[in-house]
Parts: structure tokens; C-alpha cells; sequence
């Protein structure tokens, strides 16, 4: 019976050691992984290079523009009539005429729309052209472009 129990506890002895090899085994296993990454990001790298790839530039960030002379601001701010309490004034450049131009906009029109950016027609200028522009609830510029005005009375 003595012989029986030392062939289990030899056997038992031996499980352990193969279970402890096959853990030490497992580990360079795992550091597998971590490597091949670096190998496909390398080949990602090398593959960019052979096709000439260029990077992605960052987006262009547009500088607004500011009123530079107090000669400026006298003007735009003489020009019109308006009243303050109803109306905002926005200064908005006009690709058109080449500068900023002040723009009197009703403040209940911005206020009391449901939509988040408001659109309006602006025309002034010679020749007479329309700035469509939109506003937000601060009164900041959203976009804006220009249009041509095209009068039916020309025409009658």
C-alpha cells in the first residue's frame, strides 16, 4: 500500500510541476501580444511612407476681424438711427463693399425666434446688393454671404 501512495504522490508532485511550466509558459504569451501592435503600427508607418502620404493638416481657424481706428467706429456709429432699446447693432463685414458695416437688427426678431440661429436680408450699398447673414441669441455672427438684387421694377 505504500507503493500505491508514493505513485500518487509522485504523480501528484508532477501535475503540480506541469501546471507551474505551463503558467511560465502562459506569461511570454501574453508579452506576445504587445509586441505584434507594434509591428502593424510600424507597417502602417512604413506603408504611409512608401505611398508619399502627407499628414492631415490641421483646420484653418478664422481670425475675426476688429474695428482698428476710432475714425472707423465714429462712422459706422454716426451713420444710422436707430433705437437702442428695440434694436441691436451688429457690425458685420460685407464681402461686397469691402468693410465692416453696421447693421441695426430688431432684437425681438433674435429673442423671441424658436430657432437657435436666426437669418436676415440686410440691403444697402451702391449698387444696392443684400448681405444675408445669421445670428445667434448673443448676437454673434454665425455665416453670411452676399447677393446681387434683382428688382422687378427694372423690368415693368
Amino acid at each position: 500500500m505504500e507503493e500505491v501512495n508514493n505513485t500518487n504522490s509522485t504523480s501528484k508532485e508532477e501535475e503540480e510541476k506541469e501546471i507551474e511550466e505551463s503558467k511560465s509558459s502562459e506569461k511570454p504569451e501574453k508579452s506576445k501580444p504587445s509586441e505584434e501592435p507594434e509591428k502593424t503600427e510600424q507597417s502602417k508607418q512604413s506603408i504611409k511612407d512608401d505611398l508619399l502620404i502627407p499628414d492631415i493638416p490641421p483646420p484653418k481657424v478664422a481670425k475675426k476681424k476688429k474695428l482698428s481706428s476710432p475714425v472707423l467706429e465714429a462712422k459706422i456709429f454716426s451713420d444710422l438711427k436707430f433705437d437702442q432699446i428695440t434694436h441691436q447693432l451688429v457690425i458685420i463685414e460685407c464681402d461686397r463693399c469691402g468693410g465692416p458695416i453696421s447693421v441695426p437688427v430688431e432684437r425681438n426678431m433674435i429673442l423671441g425666434s424658436p430657432e437657435p440661429v436666426v437669418e436676415f436680408v440686410y440691403i444697402h450699398g451702391k449698387p444696392k446688393h443684400c448681405l444675408i447673414a445669421q445670428l445667434d441669441r448673443n448676437f454673434n455672427e454665425r455665416r453670411r454671404r452676399t447677393a446681387d438684387l434683382i428688382d422687378e421694377d427694372d423690368f415693368r
